[in-house]
Formats: structure tokens, sequence, C-alpha cells
């Protein structure tokens, strides 16, 4: 990736070695979007891509083999470096623990997020099922990198890319912005508190990939308000790669996008409030949504697609938010209230230490009796607003979202990535106005960060005792490490589970659709059929066609198959989210029953675990 990061001319985007290596993923991301909506990302195109990033890179080291860079990164900084173990550490130790689990989730990975790269590979494209979660909870970006793991190492190999590649750059950009501003041993400690922050892990999404985009974005703009002074080629790769971390942060997921949104609007604000308006900043203020739009349509052309041809089988669905009790939840909870580790009262904390922190460098800056230079105001304005975007996200999820739309659960769990991204890069960039005269104030910040640190510690080494006890990190950790959960991820897992399927499969025509609402669809040939996915989420589309294949394969029973007595209370007691898409999965359930007594329904198959049939209508 880091090739890709020096396609302009072979000359770097950013000071960053980091940043280049984010910023090769963003252009190999881009090119995937395009790729996909050509049915072109095969394997073969993989492996070129793959191959043209080495080709990059060995150039790129062959122009710059004098190093002459190198000595700037470690002087005055060596008595320090020993202490790069902690973190290198804890990360080796992380990734032991996540790098090959055993089991993964019965429900988000087995029956979607598995299948994504799969499709990819087989048939060139992600994009095509209107009862799946592209274009609803994804546009297919995670896939896209998990692919190049798939594609060498197998399907076991799908948790390498977040887990353990994007963990580790997010690491090592901690770490070289720590050295960057020469306070590499307060950048040790925020990377040892990146790793320990507990991440509520529950599946293969992205997570880590994420957090590395929006570090490099937050980077990215340090480097356009510090260095950059007129409007020249080097102003424009900045722009073009604060732009492309935009896109690729939607991408990836779409709830991402809301820290592209929010960053973006208060660095305006703040460059308004602190009178810094330039030619270069206009340019970048209306350039960089421009540019944005462009790299991430690619990823959003199939719900742009969907929503200009826009047709459902669905009726509209109007449920009374008062049957879901809203409360305002206790933020400052010490009871593990989350669900999937740690306490309420870790993120809460975290998020005000960061205000705390831009409260204490204001103070520092008038302590230190320093004018508002233009390197202080601009280390001050980025590091405040990525802090505050960090807390106004995490209230946006646990205060509005939280309520109605999801559990407290599961809004805290959607925060995490932007807390892990934010505060601790916005409290090292803040810790960089501290001069050598105020060491105690510096001891104190230190300590506290030491502090937050240890208080994740134990939810992390729970985590890596669960793995070596459990085959996995799974955050419901209760059912995780249950006798029955591990055996079913056994059978999944297992060449008689893919021979199985294939053989469902088979007494399907060849070259005809199929839609496949089962609990292992990634061992289905999609080179032999067209397979329409069914994922339930996929059921509450705005763009939802049922049927929308000639044939169907129904797992109806089994360990992962939601029953109609959990889909039931679901639809009566969950939160909106999970209450449209119960709704939904019955009435689909339904409607198949409808067909089958009306007689449209010619059987195929049927036993006690499978029905596969043709709809005659």
């Amino acid at each position: 990736m880091y090739g890709w990061g020096n396609v302009f001319y072979l000359n770097a985007v950013s000071k960053y070695i980091t940043v280049n290596i984010v910023l090769g993923m963003g252009i190999t991301l881009f090119l995937g979007g395009i790729l996909n909506i050509l049915n072109l990302a095969h394997q073969s195109t993989i492996d070129i891509i793959f191959l043209i990033g080495l080709v990059l890179f060995i150039l790129k080291i062959y122009k710059s083999r004098d190093y002459s860079y190198r000595p700037k990164l470690i002087n005055k900084e060596n008595k320090s470096y020993f202490l790069t173990l902690l973190p290198i550490t804890l990360l080796i130790i992380s990734i032991i623990s996540s790098i090959n689990p055993d089991s993964y989730n019965y429900h988000d990975d087995f029956q979607k997020y598995f299948v994504h790269p799969i499709k990819m590979l087989e048939t060139g494209s992600v994009f095509g099922s209107t009862l799946g979660a592209i274009g609803r909870e994804t546009f297919g970006g995670q896939a896209f990198f998990q692919s190049f793991y798939i594609s060498w190492l197998g399907l076991r190999a799908i948790n390498i890319f977040d887990s353990v590649f994007c963990l580790s750059i997010c690491t090592l950009l901690i770490i070289e912005q720590g050295i960057k501003q020469k306070t590499l041993t307060f950048g040790i400690f925020v990377s040892c508190l990146l790793i320990l922050i507990h991440p509520q892990y529950v599946n293969i999404s992205s997570i880590y990939s994420g957090i590395l985009f929006m570090l490099a974005s937050i980077i990215l703009m340090l480097e356009l308000f510090s260095y950059r002074h007129s409007l020249n080629f080097s102003l424009i790769k900045i722009i073009f790669g604060i732009s492309l971390c935009f896109a690729s942060l939607i991408s990836l997921k779409t709830t991402y996008g809301l820290f592209s949104g929010i960053f973006y609007i208060l660095i305006i604000i703040f460059i308004y409030v602190s009178r810094s308006f330039t030619k270069n900043f206009i340019y970048f203020i209306f350039v960089t949504p421009a540019l944005s739009l462009i790299f991430a349509t690619p990823w959003m052309f199939f719900l742009l697609q969907n929503y200009i041809f826009k047709q459902s089988t669905n009726n509209p669905l109007i449920l009374n938010p008062e049957t879901h009790q809203s409360y305002f939840p206790n933020l400052f909870s010490i009871d593990y209230c989350c669900g999937y580790g740690a306490s309420q009262i870790h993120y809460t904390m975290l998020a005000f230490f960061g205000i705390y922190l831009i409260i204490l460098s204001i103070y520092a800056l008038k302590k230190q009796n320093l004018k508002f230079e233009t390197n202080n105001k601009t280390v001050l304005l980025i590091g405040s607003t990525t802090v505050i975007s960090g807390l106004l996200i995490y209230l946006f999820f646990t205060l509005l979202i939280n309520p109605v739309y999801h559990s407290i659960y599961t809004a805290t769990r959607y925060s995490i990535p932007f807390l892990i991204a934010t505060i601790p890069l916005g409290i090292l960039i803040l810790y960089s106005l501290y001069q050598s005269n105020l060491r105690y104030l510096k001891i104190i910040v230190c300590t506290l960060i030491i502090i937050f640190s240890i208080s994740f510690f134990n939810q992390f080494k729970k985590g890596i005792t669960q793995s070596y006890e459990c085959g996995s990190k799974l955050s419901f950790s209760s059912l995780a490490c249950s006798e029955d959960y591990i055996d079913y991820n056994k059978d999944v897992l297992s060449n008689k589970k893919e021979f199985e399927i294939q053989k469902w499969q088979e007494n399907i025509p060849k070259n005809v659709s199929v839609m496949a609402w089962i609990n292992a669809p990634f061992y289905l040939n999609f080179k032999r059929n067209e397979i329409i996915e069914i994922d339930i989420a996929g059921f509450d589309n705005p763009w939802t066609i049922f049927p929308s294949a000639e044939y169907m394969i129904l797992e109806h029973t089994g360990y992962a198959t939601r029953t109609l007595k959990y889909l039931d209370y679901q639809s009566k007691t969950a939160s909106l989210y999970d209450r449209k898409v119960a709704i939904r999965t019955i009435q689909h359930i339904n409607k198949i029953r409808d067909l089958n007594n009306s007689g449209k329904l010619k059987i195929i198959k049927e036993d006690s675990e499978v029905l596969i049939f043709q709809i005659l209508e």
C-alpha cells in the first residue's frame, strides 16, 4: 500500500510514512469501487493491484536509497526508543490472540460479512442483491481489503486485515506523530492506550480500518494547516489525501461518514472563529467535499442506482415509537452495562478527558505567556477539533440514537471507533503545546494516560484469556464461550458443511438466479448461479424486491436460525431498528407461506433442515 501512496511521480503525499500507507489504501479502494461496478474485481485483478503496488514500492525505495530523511526521525529521541517495546509487546499479544480465531459471529459474520469478499472474488462484484446488507450497512469497502488476504491465504485469513494490519498501522502512526512533535515517550503511552481501549469486537466488520482513516485525515489536516503556505501541487495533494480519507470512511461503513461530516464542519467553524481564512482554506472548503463525493461514488453506485430506480415489494411500515421504552442513560455507570465489555464510565470519562486537555492546553499557552502564534494556533485548533468531534459523536450515539433507534449497548459500540481515533490522537497533538518548564503539568497528563490504560487493561487481559480458552475475542463472551456455540463454529468451518451446502445448490439448475437464505451462504458457488444472498436487515431495504429470483434455498432449522418466537419477541420489545427488521422478516416468512398455500411453490427438496423450491408465478 505504501507503493500506491507514492503514485504521484513517486512523490509522497504526506511527510508521514504511515499516512502514505493509508493513502495507498484509499487509492486502491477507489479503484476497487470502479472494478466492482464493472464486475472486474476478480482474484486475478486483486493480484495485479498488489503487484503494481509492490513495483511502486520498490521504485520508491530505489529512488530514496540514500535514506537521508531517516536520521531526522530519531535524533534527540534515542533514550526513549527502548520504551517502544511496551506498545510492540501489547500489539504482538493482541495480534496472536486475534489473527486466526476459531469462532466468529454466527449471525453477522457467517450470514453476511463472509459472503461479501467471496462473492466479489468469484463474480467480480459485491453488488447485486436487493435483499442483502450492501448499500444499507456497508458499501463493500471492507470486503475489498479483506479479499487481498483471502485470495492469498484462504478464508480463515479474513480477520487479518482489520485486527492485525490496520491495528499495527494505527499504533505506528501514533508513535510517528510522537516522533514528529518530539514527544516520543508520551506518544508511546498514547499508542498503548489506543491498543488497550476495548473495541467491543463482535464481528469482522470495520473497526481499526475506520480508525486508521480517521487518524490519517486528522494528520493530513494538521499538515494542511502547518506546512502549506501557498497554493501549489503539494497543497493539492494534501487536499486530495483528506478527500480520499473521507470517502474511504464512507466506503468502509456507512456510519463512518459521520466523522467526515462533523470533523469537516468543526474545522470550518474554528477557521471562522479564529479568523484564519485564506485562499488556501477557501479552496479546501469547496474542493474537499466535491472530491470526497467523487471518490466515494463508485462504492455508492449500487445505493444510488437503487434509489433512482426505486422499486420495492414492501408495504409502508409505521411503528409506534412509544412501544419502545426511551430512557436517559447513565453515562457514568460503573456497572458493565455495555454488554460487550468495559463499563460506560470508561468511555464517558475518556471522552471528557479530552475536553479537560483542551482547557489545560489553553491554560498552558497563557501560563507560558505565549502569543497565539500560527503554529500554536494550528495545534490547538486541530487538537481541539479532533477531541470535540469524538465527544460529539459519542453523545450523538448514546443520547440521540440510543433512546429509540438502537439500544444503549449497540449505540455505545458504534461510537467506540470514533473515540479510539479521536481522543488519543487529539490528546497527543495538544500535548505538544506543553513546554519543558511545565514539567509537573506534563507529568500529570502522562499519569492520567497511564491510569486510563490501566483501567482498560483488565478487559484487554480478559480478551486474551478468552481467546486462549474459547477460541475468539468476541465481546459477547457468555455466548461465545458456550460449548454449543463453539461446536457450531467448528461445524460451520468444516469441509463437511461446505460439501453439504454445495450439494443443496446442485438441486438448482445451472446459470439461473437463486435466493439463498441460509446460515453459511459463503460456501455457495457464485460462479454456477447468480446468488441473491439474503440478510434479514435487507428485508427492510427501501429497494427490497421479493421474490427476486425464480429459485430459493431456505434453511429453516439450525442453531443460528432465528425462530418465529424470537422474531415475535423482538418485534415487540427491541429497539426501533431491530423491531423493524424483525417485523419485515416475519412478513417475508408469511409471504413464503402464502405462496405455498396458493400452490405457487414447486418443492424440489425438503428435509428437517432445508427447503429448496421453485416459485411458479
